[in-house]
């Protein structure tokens, strides 16, 4: 269906009137899976990932509000993921819920702790907020949200006619202003890559980035006149197809700012970021995607091209690489003799960030007033 992020291109691609013959995008990980089992923080709690957990002493004010914690687990849930990568950390979780259940992993407090809130119901999102050091959204606009998995009502119930598009729209809007009023200092919302081209053709993703727009207005607002030190700040996570059950690590991940990358990442993965991110302070006023670095496609080849061949490198170079501007006879390559480049996927985006741990990663994003400027010069229109 349109709201469906494409899968990577597996098949070879010929770039018209260029003589190129490519190999296609790489393929997604062998090891991954879509059928979601219980959040894989359970699996694989690594040891070097808990080494990596422990340096970090969190900062927060508060607890981490997680709006979206009680998703059906069957369809697998970041949110469920953001809550276990935040209590391994061993910080205060606050998961916000439609309807009271038992969380795969319960924070400290247990029940206790559990928020009942809609994001479409202004009047329950105060009480879920209030005294949180940051908060979350990691709701899925791709499932209507009348009722549970097993089909019990909301003690909440999602307001009538609401669509997948108002959850976020509308809700994401109501959630930012309710951390506005209460003075939460920071939310982190959850987007996806490879909207912005194609804004037009996807309801969802057009939802998405007007959801995204609206936050960055909010904040915008919310912060004219104050001082530096007593400004909010908001993140924008756009995380790429999101994998159940494995957990590669900081150094199979690369970040991109401007949405001309798209990829694949699990759901550990993304989570772990994220709660590195918010342990750590880091990421603030800031947009980006994640996604592993062998599943990194261009969002849009043809502007990938023309963007790279604009810094005076030529096409076979854009295509495959600086060291491959002799491309071997396409007559030995069809009969097995000499291997054909790889194609050069990442078509020397500026905006890629790699590093060996999370924090290390995110201390290369830019602001959003900082890559506004930049957004042109790699193509990328928004929507």
């Amino acid at each position: 269906s349109a709201c469906m992020r494409p899968e990577p291109r597996r098949d070879a691609i010929m770039i018209a009137g260029a003589g190129i013959l490519g190999l296609a995008a790489r393929p997604s990980p062998a090891s991954a899976t879509r059928d979601a089992t219980a959040p894989a923080a359970t699996v694989n709690s690594a040891k070097a990932v808990g080494q990596a957990e422990a340096a970090i002493v969190p900062s927060l004010s508060g607890p981490v509000a997680v709006i979206g914690a009680g998703g059906e687990q069957k369809m697998g849930n970041l949110g469920a993921e953001i809550v276990a990568s935040l209590v391994r950390r061993d910080v205060d979780v606050r998961p916000v819920v439609r309807t009271p259940r038992e969380l795969p992993f319960m924070p400290k407090g247990g029940k206790a702790a559990t928020k009942i809130a809609d994001v479409m119901d202004v009047s329950t999102l105060d009480a879920a907020v209030q005294g949180a050091g940051a908060v979350v959204f990691s709701v899925s606009p791709s499932r209507r949200t009348t009722e549970t998995s097993d089909g019990t009502e909301s003690e909440i119930g999602t307001l009538s006619g609401t669509t997948p598009m108002d959850v976020f729209t509308t809700g994401l809007a109501n959630v930012a202003k309710a951390c506005v009023r209460n003075n939460v200092p920071r939310l982190v919302v959850i987007s996806r890559s490879g909207c912005t081209e194609k804004s037009d053709s996807s309801e969802i993703c057009g939802a998405e980035l007007i959801g995204e727009d609206a936050v960055k207005d909010i904040y915008r607002q919310a912060n004219l006149g104050k001082r530096e030190e007593d400004k909010l700040s908001y993140t924008i996570a756009r995380a790429g197809t999101l994998l159940s059950g494995m957990r590669r690590g900081p150094a199979d991940v690369e970040l991109n700012q401007g949405d001309t990358l798209s990829g694949y990442i699990s759901r550990p993965d993304m989570a772990d970021l994220v709660s590195d991110m918010l342990a750590t302070g880091k990421g603030e006023m800031a947009t980006f995607e994640a996604m592993y670095k062998d599943t990194a496609n261009p969002t849009n080849f043809v502007k990938s091209l023309e963007s790279c061949m604009e810094s005076g490198r030529s096409l076979k170079q854009c295509a495959f690489g600086d060291e491959n501007e002799e491309l071997p006879n396409l007559s030995e390559v069809m009969a097995g003799k000499v291997a054909m480049p790889t194609f050069n996927l990442d078509m020397n985006i500026k905006t890629v960030l790699k590093g060996d741990s999370w924090p290390s990663m995110l201390d290369g994003l830019k602001r959003d007033a900082e890559i506004d400027m930049d957004i042109e010069e790699f193509g990328v229109q928004r929507g």
